[in-house]
Protein backbone atom coordinates (compact mmCIF):
# COMPACT_ATOMS: atom_id res chain seq x y z
CA UNK A 1 0.00 0.00 0.00
CA UNK A 2 3.14 2.15 0.64
CA UNK A 3 3.77 2.14 -2.90
CA UNK A 4 0.25 3.35 -3.85
CA UNK A 5 0.40 5.89 -1.71
CA UNK A 6 3.78 7.15 -2.89
CA UNK A 7 2.57 6.94 -6.80
CA UNK A 8 -0.35 8.77 -5.87
CA UNK A 9 1.77 11.38 -4.28
CA UNK A 10 3.97 11.56 -6.78
CA UNK A 11 1.08 12.52 -9.47
CA UNK A 12 -1.18 14.84 -7.74
CA UNK A 13 0.70 17.42 -9.10
CA UNK A 14 -1.16 17.10 -12.62
CA UNK A 15 -4.24 19.46 -11.81
CA UNK A 16 -4.35 21.27 -15.42
CA UNK A 17 -6.45 19.36 -18.09
CA UNK A 18 -3.80 20.45 -20.65
CA UNK A 19 -1.39 18.01 -19.15
CA UNK A 20 -3.77 15.04 -18.75
CA UNK A 21 -4.06 12.51 -21.22
CA UNK A 22 -7.27 11.18 -20.03
CA UNK A 23 -9.19 14.57 -20.30
CA UNK A 24 -7.56 15.40 -23.23
CA UNK A 25 -8.24 12.35 -25.54
CA UNK A 26 -12.21 12.13 -24.08
CA UNK A 27 -12.05 15.38 -25.04
CA UNK A 28 -10.71 15.34 -28.59
CA UNK A 29 -12.94 12.31 -29.52
CA UNK A 30 -15.88 14.71 -28.05
CA UNK A 31 -15.75 17.15 -30.49
CA UNK A 32 -14.71 14.60 -33.05
CA UNK A 33 -18.01 13.29 -32.27
CA UNK A 34 -20.08 16.20 -32.24
CA UNK A 35 -19.24 16.49 -36.02
CA UNK A 36 -19.53 12.68 -36.99
CA UNK A 37 -22.75 13.05 -35.42
CA UNK A 38 -23.72 15.64 -37.07
CA UNK A 39 -22.95 14.09 -40.51
CA UNK A 40 -24.43 11.12 -39.71
CA UNK A 41 -27.32 12.81 -38.99
CA UNK A 42 -27.07 15.03 -42.62
CA UNK A 43 -26.71 11.28 -44.20
CA UNK A 44 -29.84 10.08 -42.62
CA UNK A 45 -28.57 8.12 -39.79
CA UNK A 46 -28.94 8.31 -36.12
CA UNK A 47 -25.82 9.44 -34.83
CA UNK A 48 -22.12 8.12 -35.30
CA UNK A 49 -22.85 5.07 -33.42
CA UNK A 50 -25.14 3.78 -36.90
CA UNK A 51 -22.03 4.81 -39.19
CA UNK A 52 -19.57 2.89 -37.19
CA UNK A 53 -21.58 -0.11 -36.68
CA UNK A 54 -22.05 0.03 -40.57
CA UNK A 55 -18.65 0.81 -40.85
CA UNK A 56 -17.53 -2.66 -38.62
CA UNK A 57 -20.01 -4.55 -40.82
CA UNK A 58 -18.46 -3.64 -44.04
CA UNK A 59 -14.96 -4.78 -43.12
CA UNK A 60 -13.70 -7.89 -45.00
CA UNK A 61 -14.70 -9.97 -41.52
CA UNK A 62 -18.08 -11.48 -41.55
CA UNK A 63 -19.34 -10.63 -37.86
CA UNK A 64 -22.43 -11.97 -36.65
CA UNK A 65 -23.92 -9.79 -33.87
CA UNK A 66 -22.76 -10.13 -31.08
CA UNK A 67 -19.10 -10.26 -32.41
CA UNK A 68 -20.08 -6.96 -33.96
CA UNK A 69 -21.37 -5.86 -30.66
CA UNK A 70 -18.14 -7.15 -28.83
CA UNK A 71 -15.84 -5.47 -31.11
CA UNK A 72 -17.47 -1.98 -31.20
CA UNK A 73 -18.36 -2.02 -27.44
CA UNK A 74 -21.90 -1.58 -27.84
CA UNK A 75 -24.27 -3.76 -25.80
CA UNK A 76 -26.81 -6.29 -27.01
CA UNK A 77 -29.90 -4.24 -26.84
CA UNK A 78 -28.10 -0.74 -28.16
CA UNK A 79 -26.91 -3.10 -30.74
CA UNK A 80 -29.91 -4.33 -31.81
CA UNK A 81 -32.15 -1.41 -31.72
CA UNK A 82 -29.19 0.18 -34.22
CA UNK A 83 -29.62 -2.62 -36.87
CA UNK A 84 -33.11 -2.49 -36.74
CA UNK A 85 -33.01 0.97 -37.45
CA UNK A 86 -30.62 0.36 -40.05
CA UNK A 87 -32.24 -2.47 -41.42
CA UNK A 88 -35.31 -0.61 -41.69
CA UNK A 89 -34.01 2.23 -43.74
CA UNK A 90 -32.32 -0.85 -46.09
CA UNK A 91 -28.78 -0.37 -45.44
CA UNK A 92 -28.92 -3.60 -43.92
CA UNK A 93 -29.78 -7.03 -44.58
CA UNK A 94 -29.86 -10.24 -41.92
CA UNK A 95 -29.16 -13.37 -42.65
CA UNK A 96 -29.17 -16.57 -40.45
CA UNK A 97 -25.87 -18.43 -39.91
CA UNK A 98 -25.42 -21.44 -41.45
CA UNK A 99 -23.33 -22.97 -38.72
CA UNK A 100 -26.06 -21.80 -35.96
CA UNK A 101 -29.90 -21.08 -37.18
CA UNK A 102 -30.19 -18.78 -33.78
CA UNK A 103 -27.48 -16.37 -34.90
CA UNK A 104 -27.81 -13.24 -37.59
CA UNK A 105 -25.01 -12.05 -39.72
CA UNK A 106 -25.93 -8.54 -40.83
CA UNK A 107 -24.49 -7.96 -44.24
CA UNK A 108 -24.56 -4.03 -46.11
CA UNK A 109 -26.76 -3.72 -48.96
CA UNK A 110 -25.67 -1.50 -51.79
CA UNK A 111 -27.14 1.68 -50.10
CA UNK A 112 -25.24 0.74 -46.99
CA UNK A 113 -21.82 0.58 -48.66
CA UNK A 114 -22.73 3.62 -50.44
CA UNK A 115 -23.45 5.45 -47.14
CA UNK A 116 -20.00 3.84 -45.48
CA UNK A 117 -18.11 4.98 -48.44
CA UNK A 118 -19.50 8.76 -48.44
CA UNK A 119 -19.15 8.86 -45.00
CA UNK A 120 -16.16 7.79 -44.70
CA UNK A 121 -14.68 10.66 -47.13
CA UNK A 122 -16.19 13.20 -45.00
CA UNK A 123 -14.68 11.64 -42.09
CA UNK A 124 -11.08 11.98 -43.68
CA UNK A 125 -11.52 15.85 -44.93
CA UNK A 126 -12.79 16.17 -40.76
CA UNK A 127 -9.31 14.55 -39.51
CA UNK A 128 -7.53 16.43 -42.71
CA UNK A 129 -8.67 19.97 -41.38
CA UNK A 130 -8.12 19.42 -37.52
CA UNK A 131 -4.82 17.80 -38.15
CA UNK A 132 -3.84 20.45 -41.06
CA UNK A 133 -1.67 22.24 -38.58
CA UNK A 134 0.75 19.49 -38.27
CA UNK A 135 3.23 18.33 -40.69
CA UNK A 136 3.95 15.03 -42.17
CA UNK A 137 6.22 13.35 -39.93
CA UNK A 138 4.36 15.00 -36.76
CA UNK A 139 0.76 13.44 -38.05
CA UNK A 140 2.88 10.19 -38.37
CA UNK A 141 4.12 10.09 -34.75
CA UNK A 142 0.68 11.42 -33.30
CA UNK A 143 -0.79 8.43 -34.79
CA UNK A 144 1.79 5.59 -33.72
CA UNK A 145 1.12 7.43 -30.28
CA UNK A 146 -2.64 6.78 -30.57
CA UNK A 147 -2.44 3.06 -32.02
CA UNK A 148 0.01 2.62 -28.88
CA UNK A 149 -2.83 4.09 -26.38
CA UNK A 150 -5.17 2.16 -28.02
CA UNK A 151 -3.60 -1.10 -27.56
CA UNK A 152 -2.68 -2.09 -31.13
CA UNK A 153 0.55 -3.82 -32.30
CA UNK A 154 0.27 -3.12 -35.78
CA UNK A 155 -0.44 -6.25 -37.19
CA UNK A 156 -4.27 -5.83 -36.51
CA UNK A 157 -6.40 -2.77 -38.03
CA UNK A 158 -8.98 -2.49 -35.50
CA UNK A 159 -8.40 -3.17 -31.28
CA UNK A 160 -11.88 -4.50 -29.85
CA UNK A 161 -13.22 -2.59 -27.73
CA UNK A 162 -15.35 0.54 -26.53
CA UNK A 163 -15.37 3.33 -29.51
CA UNK A 164 -17.68 4.85 -28.36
Amino acid sequence: MAALDETVIACANTHSPTADVTWLLHRSAQLMRQELDAVARDNGLGDQRDWIVLSAISEDKRRTQLEIGNHVGLDKTTLTAILDRLERNGHLIRTIDPQDRRVRVPELTESGRELVARIACIRDSIESCKLSGFTDEQREVFLLVLNSLAGLSGDETVAPGSCM
